[in-house]
């Protein structure tokens, strides 16, 4: 999951509910912090709790999977081999639904 560094706010919450779900299903879903110094302490304080694992960087491989929330749609043009997915948050009643598309 691509996520801002250190930001805590719904869209940024949802991602880390959406890692921690994805997590209890099996899936090896882990954070993905860009542009950071790597001293810096990268987790929203309300997010520890969640204990997802974190990366500075990705490697760009067909078996890689990013998924980025419509704020970075620019990482995008990064990546060239990994499965790329835009996450669009609908706030709904205080619900944020992920949307789903796959990058073509």
């Amino acid at each position: 999951m691509a996520c801002p560094a250190s930001f805590q706010t719904g869209g940024t919450e949802a991602l880390h509910v959406l890692a921690f779900e994805l997590r209890k299903l099996g899936v090896d879903a882990i954070m993905f912090y860009r542009d950071v110094d790597p001293n810096q302490d990268v987790v929203g304080e309300r997010f520890k709790c969640f204990n997802i694992p974190y990366v500075l960087d990705i490697e760009d491989k067909p078996d890689n999977i990013l998924v980025v929330p419509e704020i970075q749609v620019a990482l995008l043009k990064k990546y060239k081999h990994l499965s790329l997915f835009v996450v669009y948050f609908k706030q709904c009643f205080s619900l944020f639904i992920p949307i789903i598309t796959v990058k073509s």
